[in-house]
């Protein structure tokens, strides 16, 4: 049986459709937006979006009437954070550069010049961890001022991110997902097929791990293998967990899907004629893209 978060996806058919290069107003019920590239970014904040628009060198942050631009011309971006107090925004560059951002002043505040580019980054606290193309995890300490290295893959690092009590997950194409934390031994699972996303769930029981081949493994919080699902058929770009029980996930196969982990049933949110390369999903706000551009964006609180 289809949820109701569902349905309500089934049911909007209000699409207010944009021409140029523009960006999404998230006080809309439903939009359209026609890019010339394909969008690698979206992340809903308070009332807010961090979203690709204009061009690959392009990030705005909008909210109502105001609007930040953050941007280094002459360079895509490649990903993008925020930390938890919306205070700073880390961009990564496909020069291998990754520039920390005052999210009100637009100022630059710390610039790292990293030897390969950053795939995936992630706040914790007063630090940011990236992995990088290079196989290393690596972390910046705002405080301290100083740069650590935290894990080593022997391949492109595709998902970094941190548990509550400090645990830093990351994995890498070859397949190998680690677990580390300081002054601990280094807790290590290798899987037959090569990983390219992770998600944790809200309650920090569940880590769901996306496959080149388009299925998920789903570990406990002790990195046991609960289950192997296949919501996909193809490379999973994106995972992140709804709540405990339903992961929404894109891929390759131009599919949109929500998984309950519970159950194993699936549900196709939306097919597109693309591959969707990124999403992201609130309790009131779904926003997601293909990679010919096509962007389209839903606010639940219209229904």
């Amino acid at each position: 049986m289809k949820s109701n978060f569902n349905k309500i996806l089934l049911v909007c058919c209000l699409l207010v459709s944009v021409t140029g290069h523009t960006q999404i107003d998230i006080n809309r019920c439903s939009e359209e937006v026609k890019e010339d590239f394909s969008p690698r970014v979206f992340l809903f904040l308070n009332q807010k979006l961090l979203a690709n628009a204009s061009n690959a060198n392009t990030l705005y942050l909008s909210h109502k009437q105001d609007l930040k631009i953050f941007s280094f011309p002459g360079n895509g971006i490649v990903t993008a954070a925020v930390d938890e107090k919306e205070e700073k925004i880390a961009v990564s560059y496909y020069n291998n550069r990754i520039n920390v951002y005052d999210a009100k002043t637009r100022d630059t505040i710390h610039q790292i010049n990293a030897a390969k580019k950053s795939n995936v980054m992630v706040f914790k606290g007063n630090q940011l961890l990236y992995g990088l193309d290079t196989g290393e995890v690596k972390s910046y300490n705002f405080n301290t001022k100083k740069e650590s290295s935290i894990a080593t893959h022997n391949d492109i690092v595709r998902g970094v991110s941190v548990l509550n009590d400090a645990l830093v997950l990351s994995i890498s194409s070859d397949g190998v997902f680690q677990a580390n934390q300081t002054n601990k031994p280094v807790q290590q699972k290798t899987f037959e097929k090569q990983l390219t996303s992770i998600a944790i769930s809200p309650n920090q029981q569940r880590i769901a791990l996306g496959t080149f081949k388009g299925s998920v493994y789903i570990l406990d919080r002790n990195f046991n293998l609960i289950q192997e699902l296949w919501p996909h058929t193809s490379v999973i770009t994106k995972l992140k967990f709804k709540n405990n029980e339903e992961l929404i996930s894109s891929a390759f196969d131009k599919k949109l899907v929500n998984t309950n982990i519970a159950t194993g049933g699936y549900t196709s949110m939306y097919t597109s004629k693309d591959y969707i390369m990124t999403f992201d999903v609130s309790a009131k706000r779904l926003i997601y893209s293909d990679r010919s551009g096509n962007v389209r964006y839903y606010n639940f609180n219209c229904q």
